[in-house]
């Protein structure tokens, strides 16, 4: 697996956030949060309902916020979200998976709306598929995936176009023992080993523990 090389990257692959507001109707969900993250393996750690989904998406420039500044990878994700998210990976917790579609064409298919020419999109699919451990099972139906087969898939997605900082929202849901195991190495190798900026949600502390170097608390 290649270290990060988006169009994005410059020298300022940091994410900051200032006085970040955001609710739904009238319940404030975030109110106030400010914060600096440099690459490396960050653990974005709160109960359910914390508002740490809410929290990446606001990362990913896909809320209208009422207050409060996002700047990813130095560019402002009030007027540059879709520029940026050239350099970031989003793994969701739910969903994620096309029916009727084979792992190795859904990952590249992800590729070529990151914008990505269908030859090197299909060569990286490839290639992400063989680093999470898929290259076995890409040309089946991603419908007929296990549970841990799913989200690997939903990983290679990320990566598949080599962004600068990886969104992974509750990547061990779902898994038995051996499969959280087998994902929490891929997510520390990504980060230790590669280089790849890592924001991990989830609310297991151990799952932090095993993978990240700096921990966000959402109360």
């Amino acid at each position: 697996m290649a270290s990060p090389t988006s169009e994005v990257n410059s020298t300022d692959r940091a994410i900051e956030v200032r006085g970040l507001d955001f609710g739904y109707t009238a319940t404030p969900v975030l109110k106030d949060v400010s914060f600096r993250l440099e690459p490396g393996a960050v653990g974005l750690l709160g109960p359910n309902g914390s508002g740490k989904t809410t929290l990446l998406r606001a990362l990913m420039g896909h809320l209208t916020l009422p207050a409060g500044k996002v700047s990813v990878l130095g560019r402002d994700m009030a007027v540059a979200a879709r520029a940026a998210r050239r350099g970031l990976g989003w793994m969701p917790e739910r969903g994620g998976i096309l029916p009727g579609m084979s792992g190795v064409a859904m990952v590249a298919y992800l590729g070529e709306l990151g914008g990505m020419p269908v030859t090197d999109a299909l060569q990286r699919a490839h290639e992400a598929l063989n680093f999470v451990g898929l290259a076995d099972e890409r040309y089946r139906m991603a419908d007929t995936y296990s549970q841990g087969m799913r989200q690997r898939l939903k990983l290679a997605q990320c990566l598949v176009h080599d962004p600068d900082w990886l969104f992974l929202d509750e990547p061990t849901a779902g898994l038995d023992p051996r499969g959280r195991l087998a994902m929490l190495d891929l997510v520390h190798d990504l980060s230790h080993a590669h280089g790849f900026g890592v924001i991990l949600s989830t609310h297991l502390l151990a799952d932090v523990k095993a993978v990240c170097d700096e921990i966000l608390v959402l109360r």
